[in-house]
């Protein structure tokens, strides 16, 4: 099986996008997105039209989703997944919004999960101009507030980051405050915001986040879950708590 791209067609057609399927080595740059663990055919499982795409922040946490959720979506959830990263010369804000354009943008109705403070800002921009699907945010910090820049540098400098890449984007942002500017429309696509750690900062951040999204004043659109990475089953928790939010708020 393959996956839907965008493909602009001249002449006739005027330039109006289809789907169409291509091989998956006809998209991908470099090393940034994984290629597509697909549904097998012939699956018992029924395949979701949707494109799981995971991005996390590089050694936020002591362990990635990645190999658990490639493995596992595709087989038991008829979900197609892929994994995004930055390229190691990216050090700009400009840089890291531009390259998740570039390398999601070919997919249609994408889910994208965004594992950590730094991915989960840059996904609402990405927001702005571009459609996903659906959005999970893990561990989101509102970067243009004091609140949650606190939390981010806190846990960042505490974990030895502060020299890392996405830290080095996140001084970048912070030094051009008045361009970029979070100007995305509430209700612009089904959200929802998980917190994993046991600490008041992380909830309070979590609940601002799906506070400035909402349509709804008791935030009933917006699940926000608590996760919280010292269980043991933390991981397959979060898998299937995402795997049904898609199956009853996004399809």
């Amino acid at each position: 099986m393959g996956f839907h791209v965008l493909r602009r067609l001249s002449g006739r057609s005027l330039g109006v996008p289809i789907p169409t399927r291509v091989s998956a080595s006809s998209i991908f740059r470099r090393n940034l997105i994984s290629p597509v663990a697909e549904v097998d055919i012939g699956s018992q499982v029924p395949e979701r039209p949707v494109t799981f795409v995971l991005s996390e922040d590089k050694d936020f946490y002591k362990k990635s989703w990645c190999s658990t959720f490639e493995e596992k979506l595709p087989k038991e959830h008829g979900i197609q997944f892929c994994n995004f990263k930055f390229d190691d010369a990216s050090s700009s804000f400009d840089d890291a919004l531009n390259e998740l354009k570039r390398d999601t943008e070919p997919f249609i109705d994408t889910v994208f999960v965004a594992r950590g403070p730094w991915m989960s800002w840059l996904a609402q921009f990405y927001l702005q101009d571009l459609p996903f699907k659906g959005l999970v945010m893990v561990d989101p910090m509102q970067l243009d507030d004091q609140n949650g820049i606190n939390q981010f540098q806190l846990q960042y400098e505490k974990l030895g980051l502060a020299s890392s890449q996405q830290y080095k984007m996140f001084q970048d942002y912070s030094e051009h405050w008045d361009h970029w500017t979070l100007k995305l429309e509430p209700g612009s696509v089904p959200m929802m915001i998980m917190y994993t750690a046991d600490r008041p900062g992380y909830k309070r951040c979590a609940e601002n986040t799906a506070l400035r999204h909402t349509t709804d004043e008791n935030m009933a659109d917006i699940p926000i879950l608590k996760k919280p990475s010292t269980k043991s089953s933390h991981e397959s928790d979060a898998l299937e708590s995402i795997a049904a939010w898609i199956n009853e708020r996004v399809l």
